[in-house]
């Protein structure tokens, strides 16, 4: 994602590494929900968060930190694992973050759907191959994840904001490894 001027970092608190390393990624060692972490990183050109560990709770603890500095608008989180009853009975628990893809993208369904194979491709729409076109020829192969717009505005792939990808946008999204995108 350099060749479109989008830094991207990761932050892991394991000490694997194992997503960030295989996305090629910088990585930042240290937990997204520590203070410290806030207090270290450079949020200069930090515009956006996404939490996408296997833990529904982390993930909503690091949108509630990182909200503090980004906006709640600008941390998203996978949906979580299984459906949270609420304290009246029913619904899904509050969360901190915007869900990411859609309203049924939570880790096991990543894991289900790409193993450990995930790679990053980006596609340039145009007027010949547009978005059905895309859709079309990659189906559930691809996850997209952002839209560059030609002006270079970045939205996400959220369940509550559907982006319609024209021609001159770039689409990144996740897909595994070995599959060719056009």
């Amino acid at each position: 994602m350099d060749h479109h001027d989008l830094p991207v970092s990761s932050i892991d608190g394991t000490g694997r590494q194992r997503y960030g390393r295989a996305l090629c990624l910088p990585v930042y060692q240290g937990s997204a929900v520590a203070d410290l972490t806030i207090e270290e990183l450079d949020f200069s050109g930090m515009r956006r968060m996404l939490a996408m560990t296997p833990n529904d709770e982390l993930n909503s603890l690091g949108c509630l930190q990182f909200a503090t500095v980004l906006g709640r608008r600008d941390v998203y989180q996978l949906r979580y694992t299984d459906v949270r009853e609420t304290a009246s009975g029913g619904g899904v628990a509050q969360t901190c973050g915007r869900f990411l893809f859609d309203d049924k993208t939570s880790f096991p369904k990543l894991v289900e759907r790409f193993g450990d194979h995930v790679a990053v491709k980006t596609t340039r729409l145009s007027q010949e191959f547009d978005y059905q076109a895309y859709r079309d020829q990659h189906g559930d192969k691809v996850l997209p994840v952002f839209l560059v717009r030609k002006r270079q505005e970045v939205v996400v792939f959220t369940a509550d904001e559907r982006p319609t990808p024209q021609p001159g946008d770039t689409i990144i999204a996740l897909c595994q490894k070995g599959h060719t995108i056009v």
